[in-house]
């Protein structure tokens, strides 16, 4: 009887996939930085603000650092700019009094 040579055994697939999806997340954060939470994931809402997408009502702040144009000042750069206030605008908007 004859015996047939041994085959050398093959070598093994790694049977993992991509993760396309980690790819985009860190491209996304890569992009917009503004967008990362602390815990290194993306803020969905703090992301639709940096493009330019309406994501709260106004007046209606969740956390409670508030201040007035709070959810404006993360409009992109691009959009056309608005008037600025006049002085006596800002003024009555204050609780102080104007000096004399």
């Amino acid at each position: 009887m004859t015996t047939k040579p041994a085959r050398p055994e093959p070598e093994p697939f790694d049977l993992r996939s991509h993760d396309v999806a980690a790819d985009k997340r860190a491209e996304l954060l890569r992009l917009f930085p503004e967008a990362r939470t602390e815990g290194g994931h993306i803020n969905v809402k703090q992301l639709l603000r940096a493009l330019g997408e309406a994501v709260d009502p106004p007046g209606r702040e969740r956390y409670g650092m508030v201040w007035p144009g709070k959810a404006d000042c993360f409009r992109p750069s691009s959009s056309p700019a608005s008037a600025p206030c006049s002085r006596t605008a800002t003024r009555a908007s204050t609780s102080t009094p104007p000096r004399t």
